[in-house]
């Protein structure tokens, strides 16, 4: 059996992916979840990555590292250190040599221009939270909830979200990852439809159910990973995959 580690992406607490473990528990898997130095306004990507190796045993033969998110950074940061050990991206950002997260997800870094500017360009989908970091607006994807799921929405947010530090967003990826073991794109998607297709991606109107539905299909991949679509690419829409060696 093999021992997940799993890395969360920004904002995450380790309970963000604590509906996966039992199902891997489940199936004779060990599962160990990453805690990222999130709330930590000067933590940079390097920091991120000690994070994962002050859990790594030194015998790596069974494990498999899961980025989700912002965790495909970190988790392909520690899979250019150990290249035998496979990788799996679910709704995860990829790196570009030069580019920051931020460079992929807005097209460039809106916190040049300062703090207040860079939260500013996100619509209201983030807020200040102290200085260096910034935070989900919670209320705001609770507003997005149908009527009777917004207190569960709210009490599910409250425990799996926190500060995030600008720092490690900002952050330029620098070196190359093997072409023939990384997909050079990068995700951000919903999934939808568990095990056979991946959503388009995140829009705050979506339902909230949908939008932070947890991969428990995760356990059915084992040797290799792939594109999985079914929804066409419509205009201004990004169709997403999961990806591996």
């Amino acid at each position: 059996m093999s021992t997940f580690v799993i890395v969360p992406g920004a904002w995450d607490t380790p309970a963000t992916v604590e509906p996966v473990i039992e199902p891997l528990a489940r199936a004779g898997h060990e599962v160990m979840v990453v805690d990222l130095p999130c709330d930590s306004a000067d933590a940079a990507l390097e920091d991120y990555a000690d994070a994962v190796r002050a859990i790594l045993t030194d015998d790596l033969t069974d494990v498999v590292l899961v980025g989700y998110s912002f965790g495909g950074f970190t988790a392909s940061r520690i899979a250019v250190e150990y290249p035998d050990v496979p990788v799996v991206y679910v709704a995860a950002w990829i790196p570009h040599e030069g580019s920051s997260v931020l460079d992929l997800f807005a097209g460039g870094d809106p916190f040049e221009a300062g703090e207040e500017a860079g939260i500013a360009a996100f619509d209201g989908l983030i807020l200040g939270a102290g200085p260096g970091l910034c935070a989900l607006n919670i209320d705001l994807y609770v507003a997005a909830a149908d009527s009777e799921e917004r207190d569960a929405v709210r009490t599910y947010l409250e425990r799996t979200q926190r500060p995030q530090g600008i720092a490690a967003l900002r952050e330029k990826w620098r070196g190359e990852l093997e072409a023939a073991r990384y997909l050079w794109q990068s995700l951000r998607y919903t999934l939808r439809e568990q095990g056979e297709s991946l959503g388009i991606a995140y829009d705050p109107r979506d339902r909230l159910r949908a939008v932070f539905q947890a991969p428990f299909w995760l356990p059915m991949f084992k040797a290799s990973y792939s594109v999985r679509c079914k929804r066409p690419l419509e205009k201004d829409r990004a169709t997403y995959c999961v990806a591996g060696p």
